[in-house]
């Protein structure tokens, strides 16, 4: 179940012709005028998600038999893979007793047996996975039809794990654009969901996870963020304890980005003003971390690494960063990724218009080129952290961030953030954007690589690769 975009409720015969439709009552007028029965109108929230659960099945029946029973060993490890990988740290012993909800359990049964099959390159459970996958498309298919449960946070959190299973299981560019699809279909859910889901603290946190998720699948297409996120973030400010809270501060910055990517592209406003927007959210993503406590700082060290040239092996010395948690480590890149774009942007404002901005002041053309390479260096030395660290410690979530959800008595298995999924967009633009050096640039793919193969992320590794294919990485 995907969400496929805002549909027409024009009658049938309208839609056929390729016509607009004036929808009246009982019978439109191009229907009465050519004397033709009306088939009357769609309800448009009927019709928002597509149900690809056929199509699926009959791409897995080419290959296996879905009407092969679930082995419970299976069962077994696909949950017990999920507590230990993807499940929040506090939230693991509610994948045993209180998930009942039929597309939830099936959601967790895929994602946690993706990752083992990933990780063990295990063809049974990779097969395993996609029955489980099949099973949780029907499953919140029949969820989406029903007003009593399509608001659910189940069903949420059903489709958010889905999406995290696209990335887990991704080899292709059909993959992407199917996580696309699930991210986006999120949007539609959260507009439905509207302002009620933020009274609870385990709804504000499914809107925050699944708001940045849409951040990057927005930005990659090029399309503004959806109307309902941006009216659901106030309240959601007006919701929370700290609202100054360095997240809150990195996450709004982002969703004004995402908007400021679409103007430019599609040159909406003027050269001079897409600057202005762009200097006012760099300063703001730059002053986020002022005023917090050290938890959220991070220090740097040069570290010497071996490296073997044609004469003699020498050794290489690189920064790298250590920070308190990996809720910090993905936050400062969120920053750092958000800031980059901006780079990119005023980089190529600047070609049309020469003469744009006053503020820019000394921030030229190469003073730009300067702080990417520094912004593309910082995301970079970050890595090796977050590839020395166990999995158990991935797991784990800042309690300020939501200070009334009951973490160890919650009824959802809520997951964490910080399984790797944000490293391929973070490390994606530092290798794609030209001022990067290339080294830099080879160094980024190689580290996306690392973290996909160490946390089973197969997009990470195929978009690398695509990255190095694409770009003369390697000259």
């Amino acid at each position: 179940m995907v969400y496929r975009g805002k549909p027409s409720n024009f009658c049938q015969r309208c839609r056929e012709r390729r016509i607009k439709c004036d929808m009246l009552k009982p019978a439109c007028s191009t229907c009465l005028r050519a004397s033709q029965p009306c088939s009357g109108y769609r309800d448009v929230n009927t019709t928002r998600f597509v149900d690809e659960t056929v199509g699926v099945v009959r791409r897995y029946s080419a290959t296996s038999d879905p009407a092969r029973a679930f082995d419970e060993s299976l069962d077994e490890v696909a949950l017990a893979s999920f507590r230990h990988h993807h499940a929040l740290e506090g939230h693991e012993n509610v994948v045993c007793t209180s998930v009942t909800t039929p597309c939830l359990t099936a959601a967790m049964q895929c994602l946690g047996l993706a990752t083992q099959a990933t990780l063990r390159r295990n063809a049974k459970y990779s097969q395993g996975a996609r029955r489980y996958y099949v099973l949780s498309l029907q499953e919140v298919s029949a969820a989406l039809q029903t007003e009593v449960t399509v608001t659910n946070d189940e069903v949420l959190l059903s489709i958010i794990m889905l999406s995290c299973f696209e990335a887990i299981t991704g080899t292709n560019g059909k993959s992407v654009a199917a996580w696309s699809r699930h991210v986006r279909g999120t949007a539609a859910l959260i507009d439905k969901r509207g302002t009620e889901q933020l009274a609870t603290a385990e709804g504000r946190l499914l809107f925050m996870q699944a708001s940045t998720c849409l951040i990057p699948a927005c930005i990659r297409g090029h399309v503004r963020m959806p109307d309902c996120i941006q009216r659901l973030w106030g309240c959601f400010l007006t919701s929370v304890d700290q609202p100054e809270n360095a997240v809150y501060r990195v996450h709004g910055a982002c969703l004004s980005v995402v908007d400021v990517c679409h103007d430019f592209c599609h040159s909406i406003g003027e050269a001079n003003a897409i600057i202005d927007r762009c200097l006012d959210l760099d300063q703001k993503l730059a002053n986020a971390f002022e005023d917090c406590d050290e938890t959220w700082q991070y220090s740097s060290a040069s570290v010497s690494t071996p490296t073997l040239s044609d004469s003699s092996r020498t050794s290489d010395t690189k920064p790298q960063h250590v920070y308190h948690d990996p809720m910090a480590v993905q936050l400062w890149n969120s920053m750092r990724s958000c800031r980059l774009i901006l780079y990119d942007i005023m980089q190529q404002a600047l070609r049309i218009d020469a003469g744009t901005s006053q503020r820019l002041g000394d921030f030229t053309t190469q003073g730009i080129t300067s702080s990417m390479q520094q912004v593309g260096a910082d995301i970079i030395a970050s890595a090796p952290y977050f590839l020395a660290l166990p999995a158990t410690t991935r797991t784990r979530q800042r309690l300020e961030l939501t200070p009334q959800l009951p973490l160890y008595s919650s009824r959802l298995p809520l997951l964490h953030t910080t399984q790797g999924y944000n490293w391929t967009w973070h490390l994606g633009l530092v290798a794609r954007f030209p001022a990067i050096p290339r080294e830099a640039q080879r160094l980024a793919c190689s580290y996306m690589k690392q973290i996909g193969t160490k946390c089973g992320v197969q997009q990470a590794i195929y978009l690398a690769s695509t990255l190095e294919e694409s770009a003369p990485l390697v000259q």
